[in-house]
């Protein structure tokens, strides 16, 4: 596992974002482990990890990515719920969800 600095993140973004995209990244505060940085799908495989997200608050491409990423995952739980959700629920049901 990678190891960055805090101000890494702020100086080095793009490296460091690269980093966590093959594997998590290790984030220090005064050297001293705070955070660690990975990439969705990884989070997602972890065991006992529940994908929750409300629908009101992320763009659509993001709530797409997200039940992809679950439905990819069969052991991570992804919930989508209330407003846009909620409202693809009823059309689906109702078999009139237009393109």
């Amino acid at each position: 596992m990678l190891t960055f600095g805090t101000t890494d993140l702020q100086r080095r973004t793009a490296d460091v974002q690269k980093a966590a995209l093959k594997s998590p990244v290790l984030l220090t505060y005064h050297d001293k482990p705070r955070f660690i940085m990975m990439t969705v799908e990884e989070y997602a495989r972890r065991p006992g990890v529940d994908l929750v997200a409300g629908p009101e608050s992320l763009p659509d491409s993001a709530v797409a990515r997200l039940q992809a990423i679950a439905e990819a995952h069969p052991d991570a739980e992804c919930v989508v719920a209330g407003g846009l959700a909620a409202l693809l629920d009823e059309e689906t049901e109702r078999g009139s969800l237009a393109p």
